[in-house]
Order: structure tokens, then sequence, then C-alpha cells
């Protein structure tokens, strides 16, 4: 099977049990640095950008904390377009989605993973391009992930290219 890269960053991050910031880096390949203006008490936001050469164009990790402890994270990672795999791959690789959701020229594929949410957001029409992938990692969505499991849930197991 050909993967895709950039799918199985995606993969490698939902699997993270403790969301590492040098690990994301790695994962993506972008150097990501504390960004000082949107984080606060109660968020550490950490951000970076790759080049126009790259599929992934932006990384942002935010790790929600209450009284110093990490709460959840979401990794947020924008794509270049012409770049990107198509919605097609996603599901060659991953399955039919748990839930689509649809919002203004895009869908939502969701999966459950462990611990949280792996979630797609589609360009709809021709092509079909990833345009940008959100992982969720909170304590609240394993409990929904734990339910998944139990229905069948997707192959995460890391495919070699």
């Amino acid at each position: 099977m050909k993967t895709n890269k950039t799918i199985e960053a995606a993969i490698l991050l939902s699997q993270m049990d403790i969301v590492e910031i040098e690990k994301v880096g790695e994962t993506t390949g972008v150097k990501l640095s504390r960004d000082p203006a949107r984080s606060n008490g109660n968020f550490r936001v950490f951000r970076g950008c790759s080049d126009a050469n790259s599929a992934i164009a932006e990384v942002e990790c935010r790790t929600t904390r209450v009284k110093g402890a990490t709460q959840g994270t979401l990794i947020y990672v924008a794509l270049n377009e012409r770049l990107a795999p198509t919605g097609s791959e996603v599901i060659a690789r991953l399955g039919k989605p748990q839930s689509i959701q649809h919002a203004t020229g895009s869908a939502i594929y969701a999966y459950e993973v462990p611990g949280g949410e792996l979630r797609f957001a589609v360009k709809t029409g021709s092509p079909d391009s990833v345009l940008s992938i959100a992982i969720e990692k909170t304590p609240s969505v394993q409990s929904a992930a734990s339910r998944a499991a139990q229905r069948g849930s997707i192959d995460l197991t890391p495919v070699s290219s």
C-alpha cells in the first residue's frame, strides 16, 4: 500500500499518550516555539511554520492548563493544498469516518482514537484535498474512544512506505 507521509504523521500524533512539543516538531518536520502572545494562564501555545514546498504549512499545539496541570491538547496542522493528501487517501488508509460534519466548502472527517479524536478538514469538490488536520487529546473524550473500541475502531497500525 502506498502511504502518505502527512496521513502517517497525523496517525503518529494521534497515538501519543503524552503530547511532547519536541515530538510534535519531529513528527511534522516543523520547529515549534512558544507563542507568548497567544499563551496565557489557561493555554500554552506553541507554533511553527514550514516552507511552501512542504505539505505541512503550519503547526499549532495548544495545551489547556488548569491549576498548572495539563488538561488536554489540540494539535492543529494546516496543509499546503497543492501538496496535501486527498480525502480519498484518508478513507483508503483509515476507513470510513465515524462521523462526517459538513461546513461551508469542506467536510470534516472525524475518527475516534484512544484518548481523543483525529479530524481531517477536506475540501469539497475536485480535488478533495485535505485542508487541515486536528488532533484533540482530552480526558473527557477517552470514554468516547473506549466506546468506539467496543464497536470496532480504525486501524492505526503504522504502514511502511
